[in-house]
């Protein structure tokens, strides 16, 4: 005989007059929602899981949804840190093309302050990038 699936269980459930309405409404946007998400298992060093349970326990937020955070962070602080080294290229790259040694002093002292004041602005950005990835 075939396995049922939660789906079926759940109607047979509701069928039988086990469950009904909302808690049958519950029961199926729970199993709704394990469709959508994947079930990872996962080995851990016992010190790091000690990290993350503490951190979850700072937060209230269950051990899933701590690792889940601190993923989609790293994510998030990549995406940055390589925008952040793309402006300061960029920024180089058109300072450098402006300068020559025919450029006026007056021009190149406001090239240098531009190039300045931008890459003070990488700077800021890749502090946030670290701000937002310290737990």
């Amino acid at each position: 005989m075939a396995r049922k699936t939660r789906e079926e269980e759940v109607e047979q459930l509701r069928r039988s007059g086990t469950i009904s309405g909302k808690a049958y409404d519950k029961h199926l946007a729970k199993y709704e929602r394990a469709k959508e998400t994947a079930n990872l298992r996962l080995r851990v060093d016992p010190a790091l899981l000690a990290k993350l349970e503490q951190a979850r326990g700072k937060t209230g937020r269950t051990l899933s949804s701590e690792i889940v955070r601190r993923l989609e962070w790293s994510f998030a602080a990549e995406r940055m840190r390589s925008f952040a080294l793309e402006n300061a290229i960029l920024l180089v790259e058109v300072v450098g093309s402006g300068l020559t040694p025919q450029t006026p002093p007056e021009h190149a002292r406001l090239q240098i302050q531009n190039l300045k004041m931008g890459l003070e602005r990488v700077a800021a950005q890749l502090k946030i990038e670290t701000d937002l990835t310290k737990p």
